[in-house]
C-alpha cells in the first residue's frame, strides 16, 4: 500500500530511515546491532534442532542416586512468550562458589573474580586479613563446556586507580570438572600463580578455594517433562530458647540424608523459640567454643538429678553448648539478605515480645540462674532489657543460619530465610539446583496480641523451581489446651495475609503447586477429663493412661483424640493438607536434659510439632516418605521432627518454534454440592442483605496464569434468580429444596482462551475460581476461593471423548476454612470452529436417532447438545457450523 504524505505511515518510515542513518553513523551501535542479530539467528538455529532426551542412566547419574524414582535437580528455565518467539538454546549451566583465599597480603584490599567466555563476576573486597572469606555464588550458561575454561583472579583494589593490581591467577578447564564432578563438588583449592607487585613470601603459596557444579539443561528438561520430582527434607523444632546441640549431632539425628551425602534437593528448616539466652554473640563464629560445647555434651548426665517419667519434674540443662561458625579452613556462610531485612522486624517486635513474655511452658520449666553475684545479676538484667533482647534476636538468627549451614555441609546453599523474633524458617538448596531457582519471596505474619505480637505467627518462603511453584511455611500457633479455636484463627490469619507476588488473587495456599506447612502447631490431645474441662493440667490418672499407651506404642488410639486431626476432618483448618502416618511418640511435653522420652505431669503428652503438605494438582500429588522424631536430642521440651517428601514437577513452558495451537475452556455447568455449602454461603451473605433483595449480587471470577488474558480475571455470569432461590430455601419439603439447590448456577455457558499451547502444559495447569459478593460498582468482597485443575479436561480432550468433565472444586474461605464443594463441568477444545462442528454433528446424530425411533443416550455432549441449543439465548449460542453431508 502506498502511503500518502498526510498518512501516519510516512512519519514512521521517515523515522525508521533516520534511525538507520544514525545507527550506521555510530560504529559501536552498528556492531552491537550486528552482534544481536547474529545471536538471534544462532538461537533460532539451535532451537530448530531436535531435542535430545535423557536416558534413565544419565538421569540417575545426574541426581547422584541410582533408583528409578530419582527426582530431577536441574530444570530448564525457558519463558513462554505470547508473541510466539523461538525457544532459547539449551546448554550447560555452571555454578561456581568462591569460598575463600589463602596467603593474601594483609595490607591489600583483596577481591576475587571469575570469568568464563565473555561473562565475568567478582566478589566484594576484604581488607586486613590473609585469608579472606567471601562465600559468593555465581552462575554461567555455557554452550560448549568441553572447550570452555574458568579463569580465576585475585586482585588488589587500589584507591582512585583505573586498574587494579593482580595477586594471582588460575585456570580450570570445564573438561576436568566434567571428568570428575564429585571431586569438584567438594571444596577444592586452586593454586594461584603470583602476578603483579605483591609477590608471595617464600614458602607461602596463594590458593583459592572454590566449588564448581555443572548441570545439563537438556537432560533435566526431559526429566521434568517425564514426571520427575524434587526431594525435600522438611524439619521443624521448638528449640526452647536454649543453645542447640553441635552441628554433627543435628546432621546425624535430625537432618538425615542432607549433610555429606546430599540426598535431598531442598532442605526446609523451621524453628520456634529460637533465641539463645546465653552467649549468642560470643559463639557466632567461634569454633573453639563449639569444640568445648561438644566436649561438655559428650560428658555423662547426672543420673541422680535426672527426673523420673512420672514425678513431673524437669531436668535442668547443665551443659554449655554453642553454635559454630567458620573453622578448620571452612568458609562461613554469611547471613542472607532476608536476615538483614528481618532484623528491623525483630527490633520492632522486641518491645511487644518483652510485654508478652515467653510461652507458658517455658515459664514453668525455666532453669534457675547459674551465675551468682553482681556479674550474674548484671548479665540477667542486660538480657531482659530491650536492647539485650534485640541483640540476642539478631545474633541468634545469624548463629542459627551458620549452625544449620555447618550441619548441612558445603553441598547446600541458603536460598531464602525469614526471621520473626524467635520464629525462623530457612530453605537450603543443593548446589546444582540453586541456579534454577527463581522468584524467591519471604514474608511473615504476626498473630500475637493485637496482631502485632511477634511471639506467635508464621513465616514463609516461596520460590519457583523450573516451572513449579513451592511454598514453605513455619508457624508457632497459640498455646494452651483450650485454645483450639484460637489456633484455627491464627491459621486463617496467616493464610489470608501472606500473599506472594505473581499469584494474582490466590494466597500462599491456593497459588503454589505444592505447600509444606510445619512448625509448633500446638494442637493437643483431648483425652479423658481434659476433653470436658479443657484444663491445662491433666489428672494423674489421665496422664498415666497416656504415658502407658505411649510406652506400648498405641499411637492410633491416642491420635483419635488429636485436635489437629479433628479440625482438619471438619474443614475448620488446613483444608486440603495431608500428613504422613505418625509412628513416633508424642514430641511434647518432654523433660529437658534427659535423653529419651520423659513426660512431665503439668501437661499432657501431645504431637505439637507437625509437618503437613498440600498439592493443588491431583495428578501431581506429593508423596510422603519417612516421618520421624529425634528422642536423643534433649535440650528443649520439644523433640525435633522431620519428614521427607517427593514433590512432583509440573511441565516446563518450553516449546518448539511454530504456530501456537489455541485451546479454549468451556464451563458448561456449575452447582453447589449438598446442603452444607448452601447453608454456609447463606450465612456469609445474609449479613449483607443479598436474599432481602438489595443491589448486591454474586460474581464468579476465573483467573490464573493458564488464561491467555494473563493477570486479568474472567467474569462468569451467574443466575441470580436461582441463587436467591437456593439461598432462601432453608425450609420446605425435600423435593422443592432439591429442585432449588440442584440446578446450575450459571446463567450462560462461559468460554475463555487458554495460554498453554501443548497438551502437557494444559494437563499441569490450574485456574483459580473466586466467588465474590459485589456491593456497588467497585467493591468486591471475596467469599470463597477454589482451585480448578485442568488435568481431567486435558485427558478427555486427548482421548477424544467430546463430553464435559465434572470436577469437584473445594471452596475455601479467605481464612482457609471449608465452605463447600462446587461441581464444575468443563470441556476443552482446540478451537471454536472444532467445537461448533462437533456440536452440529452430535445434534444431527440425535435428530437421526429420534427420527428412526431409537432412544438416544442421555448424558455427555450428546444429551446436552439439543437442550443447550434450546435453552441458550440466541445471543449466546455458538457460531454456526458448516453444513455436514448426509453421509
Amino acid at each position: 500500500m502506498t502511503a500518502t504524505p498526510g498518512s501516519s505511515a510516512a512519519p514512521s518510515r521517515a523515522a525508521a530511515n533516520w534511525r538507520r542513518v544514525a545507527v550506521h553513523a555510530r560504529p559501536g551501535v552498528a556492531r552491537a546491532v550486528a552482534a544481536r542479530r547474529k545471536q538471534q539467528e544462532e538461537a533460532a538455529a539451535v532451537a530448530a534442532e531436535a531435542e535430545e532426551a535423557a536416558t534413565p542412566e544419565e538421569a540417575a547419574q545426574l541426581f547422584g542416586v541410582g533408583d528409578a524414582q530419582s527426582s530431577p535437580s536441574i530444570i530448564e528455565r525457558l519463558t513462554l512468550r505470547a508473541s510466539g518467539a523461538a525457544a532459547q538454546p539449551r546448554g550447560t549451566r555452571v555454578c561456581v562458589l568462591i569460598r575463600c583465599a589463602y596467603g593474601m597480603p594483609r595490607d591489600a584490599r583483596v577481591y576475587a573474580k571469575v570469568s568464563c567466555g565473555f561473562a565475568t563476576h567478582k566478589t566484594h573486597h576484604i581488607t586486613g586479613v590473609t585469608s579472606p572469606h567471601w562465600s559468593q555464588l555465581f552462575t554461567f550458561d555455557v554452550d560448549e563446556p568441553e572447550r570452555a575454561v574458568l579463569v580465576f583472579r585475585c586482585k588488589h583494589k587500589r584507591h582512585l586507580a583505573l586498574t587494579n593490581e593482580g595477586l594471582g591467577r588460575a585456570a580450570l578447564p570445564l573438561s576436568e570438572v566434567s571428568a570428575s564432578p564429585e571431586s569438584y563438588a567438594e571444596p577444592h583449592r586452586l593454586e594461584l600463580v603470583p602476578e603483579g607487585l605483591f609477590a608471595s613470601k617464600p614458602g607461602t603459596a596463594r590458593e583459592l578455594e572454590v566449588q564448581v557444579f555443572m548441570s545439563s539443561q537438556g537432560q533435566m528438561a526431559s526429566l521434568a517433562s517425564s514426571g520427575g520430582a524434587v526431594s525435600v527434607l522438611a524439619a521443624t523444632w521448638n528449640v526452647g530458647n536454649a543453645l542447640p546441640p553441635p552441628a554433627a549431632q543435628l546432621a546425624s539425628l535430625w537432618l538425615r540424608g542432607a549433610g555429606g551425602s546430599g540426598e535431598h534437593h531442598l532442605v526446609a528448616v523451621a524453628a520456634q523459640e529460637c533465641s539463645y539466652l546465653r552467649d549468642a554473640r560470643a559463639i557466632k563464629g567461634a569454633s573453639s567454643t563449639q569444640r568445648r560445647a561438644s566436649e561438655d555434651l559428650d560428658a555423662p548426665l547426672d543420673t541422680a538429678a535426672a527426673p523420673s517419667p512420672t514425678n513431673g519434674s524437669s531436668g535442668g540443662q547443665g551443659q554449655r553448648q554453642s553454635s559454630s561458625g567458620a573453622g578448620d579452613g571452612q568458609a562461613a556462610r554469611p547471613p542472607s539478605r532476608s536476615l538483614r531485612a528481618s532484623q528491623a522486624a525483630a527490633a520492632a517486635g522486641a518491645t511487644e515480645a518483652a510485654d508478652v513474655g515467653a510461652d507458658e511452658d517455658d515459664e514453668e520449666d525455666a532453669p534457675p540462674a547459674e551465675e551468682g553475684g553482681k556479674e550474674g545479676r548484671a548479665r540477667m538484667s542486660r538480657a531482659k532489657s530491650l536492647k539485650g533482647m534485640i541483640t540476642q534476636t539478631i545474633d541468634s538468627a545469624s548463629a542459627w543460619e551458620t549452625h544449620i549451614a555447618e550441619a548441612l555441609g558445603p553441598k547446600y546453599w541458603l536460598v531464602g530465610s525469614r526471621h520473626m523474633f524467635q520464629t525462623r524458617i530457612l530453605v537450603y538448596a543443593r548446589m546444582d539446583v540453586v541456579p534454577f531457582i527463581t522468584d524467591v519471596w519471604t514474608g511473615f505474619e504476626a498473630t500475637g496480641i493485637g496482631r502485632v505480637g511477634l511471639n506467635k505467627g508464621g513465616v514463609a518462603v516461596s520460590l519457583t523451581v523450573g516451572a513449579t511453584r513451592l511454598a514453605f511455611l513455619g508457624s508457632h500457633l497459640a498455646a494452651h489446651q483450650s485454645q483450639c479455636a484460637r489456633r484455627n484463627h491464627d491459621v486463617g490469619e496467616i493464610i489470608e495475609e501472606l500473599l506472594p507476588p505473581g499469584l494474582g488473587r490466590a494466597n500462599i495456599v491456593t497459588g503454589p503447586d505444592h505447600v509444606v506447612w510445619m512448625g509448633d502447631l500446638n494442637y493437643r490431645l483431648d483425652w479423658g477429663k481434659q476433653a470436658e474441662t479443657l484444663s491445662e493440667t491433666p489428672t494423674p490418672e489421665d496422664h498415666a493412661a497416656i504415658v502407658a499407651r505411649v510406652q506400648s506404642e498405641a499411637y492410633r488410639e491416642l491420635l483419635q483424640t488429636d485436635q489437629l486431626a479433628r479440625e482438619m476432618a471438619a474443614g475448620r483448618a488446613f483444608v486440603g493438607f495431608t500428613e504422613a502416618a505418625i509412628e513416633f511418640p508424642p514430641t511434647f511435653k518432654v523433660s529437658k536434659g534427659v535423653a529419651g522420652l520423659s513426660y512431665g505431669m503439668k501437661r499432657s503428652p501431645a504431637w505439637c510439632d507437625r509437618v503437613l503438605v498440600r498439592s493443588n494438582l491431583p495428578h501431581r500429588a506429593a508423596e510422603a516418605g519417612s516421618y520421624y522424631t529425634c528422642p536423643s536430642i534433649a535440650t528443649s521440651d520439644h523433640k525435633p521432627v522431620a519428614a521427607t517428601l517427593r514433590l512432583p514437577l509440573v511441565a516446563s513452558p518450553a516449546r518448539s518454534p511454530g504456530p501456537r495451537k489455541p485451546f479454549r475452556l468451556y464451563l458448561c455447568n456449575a452447582r453447589l454440592v449438598g446442603g452444607e455449602g448452601w447453608d454456609a454461603l447463606a450465612a456469609l451473605v445474609s449479613k449483607r442483605g443479598l436474599v432481602a433483595g438489595s443491589n448486591a449480587s454474586l460474581r464468579l471470577l476465573v483467573s490464573g496464569p493458564a488464561l491467555a488474558s494473563g493477570r486479568k480475571e474472567h467474569v462468569v455470569h451467574l443466575n441470580m434468580a436461582r441463587l436467591r432461590a437456593g439461598l432462601a430455601a432453608t425450609s420446605g419439603n425435600a423435593a422443592d429444596l432439591a429442585a432449588a439447590r440442584g440446578a446450575s448456577v450459571l446463567r450462560v455457558e462461559a468460554s475463555m482462551q487458554l495460554q498453554p499451547t501443548t497438551q502437557a502444559l494444559l494437563r499441569d495447569s490450574k485456574l483459580l475460581l473466586r466467588l465474590a459478593l459485589q456491593e456497588g460498582p467497585c467493591h468486591l468482597h471475596t467469599l470463597a476461593l477454589g482451585v480448578l485443575p485442568l488435568n481431567t479436561a486435558a485427558e478427555d480432550f486427548t482421548a477424544r471423548r467430546f463430553k464435559p468433565t465434572a470436577v469437584n472444586v473445594t471452596l475455601e474461605t479467605p481464612q482457609g476454612a471449608r465452605l463447600g464443594e462446587l461441581r464444575v463441568e468443563a470441556q476443552v477444545f482446540s478451537s471454536v470452529r472444532t467445537r461448533s462442528v462437533v456440536l452440529e454433528a452430535v445434534r444431527r446424530m440425535r435428530m437421526l436417532a429420534v427420527a428412526s425411533g431409537a432412544r438416544p443416550a442421555r448424558g455427555g455432549l450428546a444429551g446436552r447438545a439439543v437442550s443447550a441449543s434450546a435453552a441458550t439465548p440466541t445471543a449466546h449460542r455458538p457460531r454456526s457450523a458448516p453444513t455436514l453431508s448426509a453421509s
